[in-house]
């Protein structure tokens, strides 16, 4: 336990709170009936978040359907909503693509649009040989000035980033800042913080799976970019202020709460539309959302079993 609050209190006082960090929800991406970006319905989502203390805002990631937007709709949702968020908190996107040109074109938008960093996701359907990896990342991080981090999701692209290339890739661009890590297996942060810290002791590990924030942190993870942060944005950032300021009943309050949220995971192989059906049932009264085909075809339950998972959370909220 003494080890525990030295670590917390380091937490507290550490210098990498300059980077992005904390509490990230990943936007989902808001389309109307024709399958365009519906800005205003976007911007409502992000003030409501903003207004719950995020420490940051993630867009175009897993949740917001990047893989079945254009290149264009991705540049035009950059050149709007970064400029709507205003620096009001620190603001990521996700321009990693099969297609570098196209990744790098995202990333230098995303920089002149005002973004402070740029996530990459390594490219999917055929594996890249570590060499391969280096130059792909190397080619988009270079390409710019702003932070960028890494985005390893092996369950959704086509390898794991292997720990061993990142201390090369920080040899070569000092803007490389810190890496997105949905896995797991928890003792790939241990990897990271034994052989990528040592290279940059302020190198920034950001958990994605909802319930890895807090075991994560107890590793020395800096924050989570989860997508149940979205729908329940206060149970996050709560766990995350309780863990720093060693209120540990709060903490296991709040734990289970996040466990409970990601039920939502399991009505739809296609998370995101749960997520955004979960966001509009709890923020816009149910108003109704559109998902981008294929994935229009979601389950016939789910506007009963998100509504039931959100009521029993919020029921469980306010009487905290």
């Amino acid at each position: 336990m003494k080890e525990l609050c030295r670590f917390l209190s380091k937490i507290k006082q550490s210098e990498v709170i300059k980077l992005l960090q904390g509490i990230i929800p990943p936007l989902v991406t808001f389309f109307d009936e024709n399958g365009s970006v519906d800005k205003e319905t976007n911007f409502r989502l992000i003030d409501i978040l903003i207004e719950k203390e995020v420490d940051g805002l993630l867009l175009l990631g897993s949740s917001g359907e990047f893989t079945s937007m254009t290149h264009q709709q991705k540049s035009d949702y950059i050149d709007h909503v970064i400029p709507y968020i205003n620096k009001r908190v620190k603001c990521m996107v996700n321009v990693g693509s099969n297609v570098v040109e196209e990744a790098v074109d995202l990333a230098i938008k995303a920089e002149k649009a005002g973004a402070d960093a740029v996530l990459i996701v390594n490219p999917f359907y055929w594996p890249l040989s570590e060499a391969q990896l280096i130059d792909y990342f190397s080619e988009i991080i270079q390409s710019i000035k702003i932070d960028a981090y890494l985005y390893n999701v092996p369950m959704l692209s086509s390898q794991e980033i292997p720990v061993n290339i990142i201390p090369e890739l920080l040899g070569r661009h000092d803007n490389l800042k810190g890496i997105k890590e949905t896995v797991s297996d928890i003792g790939r942060y241990r990897k990271l913080i034994e052989n990528v810290r040592p290279k940059n002791t302020e190198f920034v590990i950001l958990t994605g799976f909802d319930d890895h924030l807090l075991p994560g942190m107890m590793i020395g993870t800096n924050g989570s970019i989860n997508s149940t942060a979205v729908v329940f944005p206060e149970i996050s950032v709560k766990l995350k202020k309780a863990m720093e300021q060693q209120h540990f009943e709060a903490v296991n309050r709040y734990q289970n709460l996040i466990a409970e949220a990601m039920q939502l995971y399991d009505i739809n192989n296609s998370f995101f539309s749960t997520i955004k059906e979960a966001v509009s049932y709890r923020w816009f009264n149910g108003e109704r959302v559109y998902h981008k085909k294929p994935f229009h075809l979601i389950n016939a339950n789910t506007r009963s079993e998100v509504e039931r998972i959100v009521d029993n959370i919020n029921r469980k909220w306010k009487e905290d």
